[in-house]
């Protein structure tokens, strides 16, 4: 049940990214709505925990709350983001992230039942202590998205980076990392290898949703490494969803083979402009009913975005390990958090 608006507004925000500062500032004034218990979810619902939405700011957050509660999504990491992909103002790379962590992270204070804050990293400028003081703040994790070519300023396994990567694993802290594996994937093994206690998750499927021969080679070599099966919006969704649907049994079967490995994330960037909810919307259920259904109404590749829907085979996985993906996989890895 996808919406056919003839432009997708989340194409054109869903670079992705997000680093942690200076150590979080003042936070901005917190949301209005107080702290609620997630509402009753659809009937038929699984429990679901959305691990991948970008925050940006802090006028969207009822909104994602009442998304939530629609979707019967009773938990969400928000992202702080970077200038560039909150809309926020001018800027490059991840300026603008030390006013996106304390976005999102007044917003889980706001509502601390619903909301966890990850804080985006900025590998040039930031620090451990610059780690610890966003913990102490009340922070959980932290997302890092240099991977990506847009945001990368040198190799992830440079050796500036080293002592950043060997804090993170000392403290346990969950990490999403975003990394093009097609053209950054032997770095970002590097670093994986030299700091096996990461507790990391790689976000859409390793970046290698049209690649599962690389997925998998990924994924035995590291056995600690967690993924996210997040598709993004019509854009980068398309092809990615296309491929694992027409490799349903091989995707099926990674599945299968390592059910405790995947987490459920709708890549959600939560811009205030306009009304998103039909996007939010067919964003959540196409990637829920990707994992849960014997087929997905999706969006077509190489058609205007968000234009032209069509149904595809999905997984169907058992329920079993459903509820695996959708919310016990993320408790489990969340559990390295302050207080969790």
């Amino acid at each position: 049940m996808l919406s056919r608006s003839s432009v997708c507004p989340l194409l054109l925000l869903a670079l992705v990214g997000c680093r942690s500062g200076d150590g979080p500032p003042a936070a901005p004034a917190a949301p209005a709505a107080p702290a609620a218990p997630a509402a009753a979810p659809p009937i038929g619902t699984p429990p679901t925990i959305d691990m991948h939405v970008h925050l940006t700011d802090a006028h969207a957050v009822d909104l994602l709350i009442e998304t939530m509660d629609r979707h019967g999504v009773q938990q969400t990491v928000v992202l702080g983001t970077q200038n560039t992909l909150g809309g926020r103002g001018p800027g490059q790379g991840m300026q603008g992230h030390t006013e996106g962590n304390a976005i999102a992270l007044a917003a889980a204070k706001a509502h601390p039942t619903r909301l966890i804050p990850f804080a985006a990293v900025d590998l040039e400028v930031d620090t451990a202590e610059t780690f610890d003081r966003w913990r102490a703040a009340g922070g959980c994790g932290f997302k890092i998205a240099q991977g990506d070519r847009r945001l990368r300023v040198r190799p992830l396994d440079d050796t500036r980076y080293g002592p950043l990567w060997g804090h993170l694993a000392r403290l346990g802290a969950p990490v999403l990392i975003h990394v093009n594996t097609t053209r950054f994937r032997a770095e970002f093994e590097r670093v994986l290898s030299a700091h096996p206690g990461l507790n990391a998750v790689c976000a859409h499927w390793c970046s290698s949703r049209t690649a599962l021969d690389r997925f998998e080679a990924i994924a035995a070599a590291h056995p600690r490494l967690r993924f996210d099966v997040s598709s993004g919006g019509p854009g980068p969704s398309a092809a990615g969803t296309a491929n694992l649907s027409a490799r349903r049994e091989r995707a099926r079967a990674l599945v299968m083979r390592w059910p405790e490995r995947f987490l459920f994330g709708s890549d959600l960037v939560t811009h205030p402009v306009g009304d998103w909810r039909p996007e939010w919307r067919d964003q959540i259920e196409m990637d829920r009913r990707f994992l849960t259904a014997p087929a997905v109404r999706t969006w077509v590749p190489g058609e205007m975005a968000g234009a032209t829907v069509r149904e595809v085979p999905a997984l169907d996985l058992p329920d079993a390990v459903a509820r695996r993906v959708l919310a016990d996989n993320a408790r489990d890895w969340l559990k390295g958090c302050p207080g969790r």
